[in-house]
């Protein structure tokens, strides 16, 4: 179905509805590109030895940028191991952080909540400000996917606070990115386009391009979500634009309509 068809039937429907009819459109709309070859494969590539718990650290990264979420858990978990066995309490902050964010997009929000706990404590304990409001965000994610909105909405605004008190300019466009998202689902549209729109300002800014088509995506949704169809439709293809042309394939997974 085209996508402006798709739009205009999906502005009746619930809002469950749309965002499955805006999700259902990128992929539609993206079937003609190439997938990585490590999207492609059932098993994941062999590992290489890895010389230091930081490349071990790499690694989880990589594999979470990838969307290969079972492979990062178990990178993140041999990474907390070996920072308990090192006694490196910001490591293990670090490495549990990490887990959390892995936990979210597992939609074990429950888990993650547990361990971005533990990491919040072992921060405070260090008197790592950034650190917390790092976690602080990932904890803000937890809770709304559990719609506990109002608790989300309290841990991002001191994400936020703390993103701003160092000037963390990408970490302020991404809880900005969280807090509009926790309007919409609270159906606080203007208050969730304001946001949104304060978020990919931030994002273009300091050239945050891999996550700069998840804000485009929210903020399609937020206006389909209050029947601008028009602006829904424009923003969709902006979001397709950019990922065709940084190859960013693997966006489809990550936009995180849940």
């Amino acid at each position: 179905m085209p996508l402006r068809e798709l739009v205009n039937k999906a502005t009746n429907f619930s809002p469950a509805i749309l965002q499955a009819a805006t999700v259902i459109s990128i992929i539609g709309l993206l079937g003609g590109l190439p997938v990585p070859v490590a999207a492609q494969s059932t098993s994941p590539p062999p590992i290489k030895q890895q010389n230091s718990v930081e490349e071990l650290l790499q690694l989880g990264i990589e594999q979470f940028r990838q969307y290969n979420l079972t492979q990062a858990k178990k990178t993140f978990q041999r990474v907390l191991a070996l920072r308990q066995q090192q006694k490196d309490l910001s490591g293990q902050a670090a490495a549990l952080n990490y887990l959390g964010e892995v936990y979210n997009d597992l939609n074990e929000n429950t888990k993650a909540l547990e361990v971005l706990q533990q990491a919040l404590t072992v921060y405070q304990q260090l008197n790592n400000r950034q650190g917390q409001g790092e976690v602080l965000d990932n904890i803000g994610e937890s809770y709304w996917k559990l719609n506990e909105h109002p608790k989300a909405l309290e841990n991002l605004q001191q994400a936020l606070t703390i993103r701003r008190e160092f000037q963390d300019r990408k970490g302020e466009g991404e809880t900005l990115n969280n807090i509009g998202v926790v309007y919409i689902y609270q159906g606080q549209f203007p208050q969730a386009v304001e946001t949104l729109q304060q978020a990919l300002a931030i994002r273009r800014d300091v050239k945050d391009s891999f996550n700069e088509p998840e804000t485009i995506a929210w903020l399609g949704l937020a206006h389909l979500s209050s029947g601008k169809s028009e602006q829904a439709l424009e923003l969709a293809n902006q979001a397709l634009t950019l990922i065709r042309k940084l190859k960013l394939i693997l966006w489809v997974g990550l936009l995180q309509f849940q």
